[in-house]
């Protein structure tokens, strides 16, 4: 090292490849506490009425009439209706329309052209 980078406390470290796995799988062990604590977190996120609306981008009387017809999962608290955001997100999942295999389309517009 030269007097300048010295002076100036600069130092250049050459690292061989398994040094530099093994100091990233050390730093990921670190993160991964915290990693899981904010998915966990998020996951655990409990809405009101008014929050879930704004969620789901809906009008809080379409929350209130599927509350009131058990068609959305909740929690009754007294007066308070609450939601946990994981389950209604795996509610919505069970309406997810499918998307069509490459397969299926391509057998569709074969059969719209051989008629």
């Amino acid at each position: 090292m030269d007097d300048y980078n010295y002076a100036r406390g600069r130092m250049k470290t050459e690292l061989e490849t398994h040094d530099i796995e093994a100091i990233a799988l050390r730093v990921s062990e670190y993160l991964k506490p915290l990693i899981t604590a904010n998915r966990k977190q998020e996951d655990d996120t409990i809405f009101d009425v008014e929050a879930l609306a704004a969620y789901l981008r809906v009008d809080k009387n379409w929350i209130y009439q599927r509350t009131r017809k058990n068609e959305i999962p909740y929690i009754k608290k007294g007066k308070y209706c609450l939601f946990r955001k994981s389950i209604i997100d795996a509610w919505l999942n069970q309406d997810a329309v499918k998307p069509l295999s490459p397969f299926h389309i391509f057998k569709k517009q074969h059969i719209r052209h051989s008629d």
